[in-house]
């Protein structure tokens, strides 16, 4: 199952899915903590606006994402950006945990996001 939204206001904003384990993620955290689920909607929206530019890009197994904190500095935002069709593939939404499993080390999803050609 995965989640999606269209942005048809504006041309320049990206349209993005969750891939199954970011819905997971945010039921979870919805659960939780409204508050910082809220925030996480928040910086959806943000990414969204300017998904190049928000955040910081990773490596290794997560290379071609970017992440950005939120939540005082606990959580992360974890995307890829599809460019072939506007999209933000939302693939991680959680704890930045030094102590248990983090969000990089639960394992990257696959996108949510059929690419084009492949």
């Amino acid at each position: 199952m995965t989640s999606d939204s269209t942005n048809s206001a504006d041309t320049e904003t990206y349209d993005y899915r969750y891939s199954d384990e970011a819905v997971d993620d945010l039921v979870r955290l919805g659960r939780a903590d409204r508050k910082t689920y809220n925030e996480a909607l928040a910086v959806r929206d943000e990414v969204c606006a300017a998904p190049h530019d928000e955040g910081y890009p990773l490596t290794g197994e997560w290379e071609g994402c970017r992440a950005k904190h939120f939540g005082s500095d606990r959580y992360r935002f974890v995307w890829e950006c599809i460019d072939d069709v506007r999209c933000v593939a939302v693939l991680r939404v959680g704890k930045r945990n030094p102590r248990g499993i983090s969000v990089y080390e639960a394992g990257r999803p696959e996108s949510p996001i059929p690419r084009p050609g492949i």
